[in-house]
């Protein structure tokens, strides 16, 4: 009877850890994401900038506010979207980062369950080999 317990404790340990692997999926999952969406933000902006230093001298540049075009100055476009490219740029990095650290954590969580499931596997076998 005591060997039951301990299976159903087992049991209960191995739900809770495939819950913290699918909690570390999700996140990971996120953090690619968010990491994605910075990553295209980043080759907008690179792509703006490119447009940027291509443009003759005097050409005129508008940004958009809303559903109005209000012309700008050329240096203090060419400045906001610089101050961008470094703002995204240290985003995705960190986004990176992020999404490095939770794929180590997600291995350590699927070794930790892959363990967890062997040993109650050899503690069922081992139940029932004495029960025959």
């Amino acid at each position: 009877m005591a060997e039951m317990q301990v299976l159903s404790n087992m049991k209960r340990r191995i739900e809770k850890l495939v819950g913290e692997v699918k909690e570390v999926q999700n996140d990971l999952a996120n953090s690619v994401n968010t990491m994605n969406n910075l990553q295209s933000q980043l080759t907008e902006n690179k792509l703006v900038k490119d447009e940027l230093d291509n443009l003759e001298q005097g050409a005129k540049i508008f940004k958009l506010v809303g559903p109005v075009l209000i012309p700008q100055q050329a240096d203090e476009a060419k400045s906001t979207v610089n101050t961008r490219i470094e703002y995204i740029s240290k985003e995705v990095k960190n986004a990176k980062e992020r999404a490095q650290k939770v794929e180590k954590e997600q291995q350590q969580r699927r070794v930790t369950l892959l363990t967890e499931q062997q040993k109650f596997q050899a503690l069922v076998q081992q139940v029932s080999a004495q029960k025959q």
